[in-house]
This record gives structure tokens, sequence and C-alpha cells, in this order.
């Protein structure tokens, strides 16, 4: 069991501290992995399941999925930024 959290605190050590969450980002990453075919939980604060079925070819498929959603949530992010950047001049 394992949760993946996108905030620019530290550390995670109570329920307050998930207020400072990127949910917008999480989102996107839930959204990309699922495109890829690895379905976790739509909220944030649910924890994602392994389990002994998952063998090291599915371990490593859904981690190589999740960090290409990730890096495609983040190129979008970037995006918007510099859109709402330009827009703002």
């Amino acid at each position: 069991m394992f949760q993946i959290l996108y905030t620019k605190n530290q550390n995670i050590r109570n329920y307050h501290d998930l207020e400072h969450v990127d949910v917008e980002f999480f989102s996107r990453v839930q959204f990309e992995a699922l495109r890829k075919g690895i379905l976790f939980d739509v909220d944030y604060q649910e924890v994602i399941f392994s389990s002994f079925s998952h063998g090291k070819k599915e371990l490593d498929h859904t981690l190589r999925a999740f960090e290409e959603a990730a890096q495609t949530a983040q190129r979008a992010k970037r995006t918007m930024v510099s859109r709402a950047v330009m827009g703002a001049k």
C-alpha cells in the first residue's frame, strides 16, 4: 500500500497537511495514467494497493506508465502557465 501526493511540503504528517496537495495536478496524472491502462482511485486521499498477483512485469509496466503520465501532466501544466503568462501581457 502506498500513496503519491503532489505538494510543496517536504513531509505529510497528518490529515491537515493534505490541504496543500495539488489536486488539479493529481487529477491530470490520474487521467494520463488511465489513458495508459493504469487505474487508480480518483480520490487523492485514497491509497494505492498492489497484490501478490502483480509480478515484476506488471509493477514495471505500472511504474513506467505512471512516470510517463506524470511527465505528460507536467508538460501540460507548464504549457498552461506559459499561456497564462503570455495572456497577461
